[in-house]
């Protein structure tokens, strides 16, 4: 389910796709090595989302606390 999650998430204009196409053509990393940080990816931000009981927000920007 996780790699169907990845695979969907990188076919169309989310930030998982913006990650996926960066680790592909600038970093030059294999195909199926950069579908599995996406779904690293995906696994931190949904644990992510639990701990701290919100939900995702595809367009968040952290602030430091000053």
């Amino acid at each position: 389910m996780l790699h169907l999650g990845a695979v969907a998430s990188i076919g169309g204009n989310s930030p998982f796709a913006v990650y996926y196409k960066r680790k592909v053509m600038e970093d030059k990393k294999n195909k199926m090595l950069a579908l599995n940080n996406v779904r690293n990816k995906i696994v931190k931000t949904m644990f992510a989302c639990i701990k701290n009981k919100t939900k995702y927000q595809a367009d968040y920007t952290f602030s430091f606390a000053a």
